[in-house]
């Protein structure tokens, strides 16, 4: 069945209960009671699909086809006031793919970020050393420790 010719706006159960003739079943009541356990099982899909699968598939970006990864599903259509997960430029929500590649540009700018403060505390160190003001330079050497702690978690969020 082609998607174009198939209304999935939701799914709905139409059936009727018969009687069923003396000679069929061994009684209409049993035979009404097993449509009535199928029409039961029947709804229940129904309400699945209805509440669940359908609201699903409508959150999914239009693409043809459909495809279903990290550029096509989006990470939070609720989210609108978030710059993670919401472009205001677009006005529309983020795909997974998409919040992914700006927090590896986030985790690049702190790794670079580190590198430049840890330069900058290496430069200072050196010049309170050459000015024999090793106390100061002992209380930078424990700042470089941190910030070179620091920097190797960031690296490895980032690797």
């Amino acid at each position: 069945m082609s998607t174009a010719t198939l209304n999935i706006a939701s799914i709905e159960l139409v059936s009727t209960q018969r009687v069923a003739p003396l000679n069929g079943s061994p009684s209409s009541a049993d035979y009404n009671d097993s449509a009535r356990e199928v029409l039961t099982d029947l709804a229940s899909l129904s309400e699945f699909i209805n509440g669940t699968v359908i609201p699903l598939l409508n959150c999914l970006p239009a693409t043809d086809p459909l495809v279903l990864d990290g550029s096509a599903v989006y990470a939070s259509a609720a989210v609108t006031d978030d710059p993670l997960f919401f472009d205001a430029t677009a006005q529309q929500p983020l795909t997974i793919a998409s919040v992914f590649t700006k927090l590896s540009q986030i985790v690049a700018s702190v790794q670079t970020q580190m590198t430049n403060v840890s330069a900058q505390v290496l430069a200072l160190q050196t010049r309170l050393a050459t000015t024999n003001q090793n106390d100061i330079a002992t209380a930078l050497q424990g700042l470089a420790t941190t910030i070179a702690a620091v920097a190797a978690r960031v690296t490895a969020l980032g690797g």
